[in-house]
């Protein structure tokens, strides 16, 4: 079924990126969204007093090491919702490695950063680098601390502006192309 993880990558005459969000910000919940059947589910409930710091969502006809879309974190000033598809500039990755509870091998699983071209506060950031040391700081307390209460580990490799990560995503487009969408290998 064609649906939000097909979607163009690229709005040509915007000039930005698609970012389809799964999880708005604020949410105690994660949401996945489910390509067979076209809906968004919920798939874990956060601890309690946790929530996404910002919104998460993937690049549609995109993909990572993991056979999902590649992961993006939407720093934005407005509210959005499950489906919301947001026009966005890429601003750099943080680059990682996941272990998946009954899994030996590290796989890639890099989080993008990204602003809405709408966004007031952060329109003036066009580059990760740009951002405090603290808020990246946090980024990757909240993956790593996210990633350990589902029983798995994430780890920060490094972390890039936005010429590096468009590479990744031209990647991911490639592999989107050559694996046929995001089944699994």
């Amino acid at each position: 079924m064609k649906g939000h993880a097909d979607l163009p990558p690229w709005d040509a005459r915007k000039h930005a990126w698609r970012v389809v969000i799964e999880t708005p910000q604020g949410s105690t919940a994660k949401y996945h969204y489910d390509r067979e059947h076209g809906v968004y589910t919920m798939s874990h409930i956060l601890p309690e007093g946790t929530v996404f710091p910002y919104a998460f969502g993937f690049l549609p006809a995109t993909r990572g090491d993991d056979g999902d879309p590649l992961d993006v974190l939407l720093l934005n000033d407005g509210t959005t919702y499950c489906g919301c598809v947001v026009l966005v500039r890429i601003i750099g990755v943080i680059e990682g490695k996941q272990v998946e509870k009954d899994q030996a091998k590290p796989v890639r699983n890099d989080r993008f950063l990204a602003v809405p071209l709408t966004s007031r506060r952060y329109a003036p950031i066009k580059s990760a680098r740009r951002l405090p040391k603290e808020q990246i700081k946090d980024f990757r307390a909240f993956f790593e601390d996210y990633n350990r209460t589902l029983g798995r580990s994430f780890t920060v490799t490094k972390w890039t502006g936005p010429g590096p990560a468009e590479k990744l995503i031209e990647r991911g487009r490639r592999k989107y192309h050559r694996h046929g969408g995001h089944r699994k290998d």
